[in-house]
């Protein structure tokens, strides 16, 4: 996703970026990648999208971000989160699923 965080409408600096999307029992772990327009990574962090019950809501939001262009890209990794009780018992996600519903810019 390209988008532009523009200075002159923002006078406190303070716009970040917002995932929106689904966490549940099927779900796994993303990545997102914060790029500026010359490809300089501004931000690379894992996200986890599992929760014991589904819901809807914030998947990540960003630190605050310069005014300029970027481009935002969310990787599923195939991966969920995963531990073992001392009983043996499995407990985390029973699937890698990751969904995205949007993506917004807030203001402070």
């Amino acid at each position: 996703m390209r988008f532009g965080v523009d200075d002159s409408a923002d006078s406190t600096g303070n716009t970040r970026l917002a995932i929106i999307g689904h966490r549940g029992p099927d779900c796994g772990v993303a990545r997102i990648d914060l790029r500026a327009a010359d490809g300089t990574v501004v931000c690379s962090r894992l996200f986890d999208t599992y929760a014991a019950h589904a819901y809807d809501g914030l998947l990540f939001v960003s630190m605050p971000l310069a005014a300029g262009q970027y481009v935002a890209t969310v990787t599923a990794l195939g991966e969920t989160g995963l531990w073992i009780e001392k009983s043996g018992r499995r407990r985390g996600g029973t699937d890698t699923f990751v969904n995205v519903h949007r993506a917004e810019l807030l203001r402070a």
